[in-house]
């Protein structure tokens, strides 16, 4: 699903979970099979692509990406560079390190070690593999920031944590991750997460790519300024 405005682009896509009901490891090897059962909890990523308004800073070479997840009290910015064609961590933030920030940021470098070591490695290879095959560029894509967000519904979860998606009871309930105190290092917090097995990783990446992939494959138009 998808809406455009003159000033933002919005793109919803999301994901159905599965069970594993017959099979385990050994379906990685052929001939072995499986058998999996969709379920109705779903992951969704809602993209949000906004003109920068007048007197933000923004690489003119650049597409920047924030994707953040409420639920698991996270974020991401990266940029991605549209010569060189890479893709570079700026900062990160969660409940344990507060905000880092890449202390240098350098998109002619393929290999950042900030980058490597704070990404999600489902995150990051959902944007490296979206970014790597349309290879974006022009005003358009520059013009505009990107915020995605990702949001699992509860049934991904399981224990304490549940709490109202919004004050209307017509809103679902949506898991948010407690925040506990860590137990190697009391004075830090941590997240206390328990997952079901429906799937969690691999919906996030599906409806991730989805939703990115569909804002690269269709060229919108360059952005108004935004007063």
């Amino acid at each position: 699903m998808s809406s455009m405005t003159a000033r933002e682009l919005k793109i919803s896509s999301s994901c159905s979970s599965k069970v594993l009901i017959l099979g385990g490891y050994t379906i990685l090897q052929k001939p072995n099979k499986g058998v999996s059962l969709a379920t109705t909890a779903r992951f969704t990523c809602n993209l949000t692509a906004k003109p920068w308004k007048e007197g933000e800073e923004n690489d003119k070479d650049g597409i920047s990406v924030t994707v953040e997840s409420r639920q698991f009290h996270t974020s991401y910015v990266y940029s991605y560079s549209t010569s060189t064609r890479n893709l570079t961590l700026l900062s990160f933030t969660d409940v344990e390190n507060g905000t880092l920030t890449n202390p240098n940021p350098n998109p002619f470098s393929q290999s950042d070690d900030f980058t490597s070591n704070y990404s999600n490695k489902y995150i990051l290879s959902s944007l490296s593999t979206s970014f790597s095959y349309f290879k974006p560029t022009g005003v358009e894509y520059t013009g505009r920031k990107i915020t995605i967000e990702l949001i699992g519904d509860k049934e991904f979860y399981t224990g304490e944590g549940e709490e109202n998606n919004a004050h209307e009871a017509s809103q679902p309930q949506t898991y948010v991750a407690p925040i506990i105190p860590s137990p190697s290092t009391p004075t830090r917090s941590t997240l206390l997460v328990h997952k079901t097995g429906l799937g969690s990783s691999a919906t996030l990446c599906t409806s991730l790519t989805s939703s990115l992939s569909h804002y690269l494959s269709t060229p919108p138009s360059p952005p108004c300024s935004n007063p």
